[in-house]
């Protein structure tokens, strides 16, 4: 079982102490809140499912379920053209798709978490990557202009998918495919997977990396929001 995080990224978006819990067993800590102050925010990810008793006791909102992808990095003669790594020079671009509004990540779809924090989530999740403090590699796509991009981390001798994002007016254009191929085509010496997480609501996310090659582990989760006032 892990133990309660502080999430200083949620903290300084929302503007009050937010915490995040990741939980492998069937039960979880009565204990969990205790002695955090308000107001707070809890993410709680949990392998199994809370029971009725859990969720009024830590005041628990169930948002969704969320999947685990996984693709072995094997080096091909893949398609990646336009696609180059990040360096600073398509950073207005790249933050300017940051803002469409389109994306599905559980605080996303939280309703009682405040409307700005949710529309510029992804924006200053990107903004982070360019301040040094989130994700290791950025991967864009650029043809006639920046279509698309892919934001990594590094974890041990995999990769991880924090954020793909496609410009909504280049949807099913074969973008995001060709910004996989590139990681395929320049980290599969060095790392072995490629993971990918989604929420289980996320059926176009679900169909794509199906389509390109992703196998879907048995890494399942629930999660959970705890926002005290």
């Amino acid at each position: 079982m892990n133990k309660l995080k502080y999430d200083k990224f949620i903290t300084n978006l929302l503007g009050i102490r937010s915490y995040f819990y990741v939980n492998d067993v069937k039960k979880i800590n009565k204990n969990l809140i205790k002695g955090l102050k308000k107001p707070f925010f809890l993410t709680i990810k949990s392998r199994h499912s809370l029971n009725t008793i859990q969720k009024k006791n830590f005041s628990a909102r169930f948002i969704c379920k969320q999947y685990l992808f996984s693709m072995r990095l094997n080096h091909k003669n893949l398609n990646s053209n336009h696609c180059y790594l990040e360096n600073g020079k398509f950073k207005k671009n790249v933050i300017k798709i940051s803002l469409e509004k389109s994306s599905n990540s559980h605080y996303v779809q939280d309703k009682k978490l405040p409307l700005n924090f949710r529309n510029k989530l992804r924006f200053n999740w990107v903004k982070n990557f360019y301040k040094g403090l989130r994700g290791n590699h950025l991967v864009v796509y650029k043809k006639k202009f920046v279509a698309g991009f892919l934001l990594l981390i590094k974890k041990k001798e995999n990769l991880i998918i924090d954020l793909i994002v496609t410009k909504r007016s280049q949807i099913k254009k074969g973008i995001g495919k060709s910004l996989i191929n590139f990681v395929c085509s320049n980290f599969s010496n060095k790392k072995k997977f490629i993971l990918a997480g989604t929420q289980s609501n996320n059926y176009a996310a679900f169909k794509f990396y199906k389509k390109i090659g992703f196998k879907k582990t048995n890494k399942e989760y629930y999660i959970y929001h705890v926002l005290m006032k």
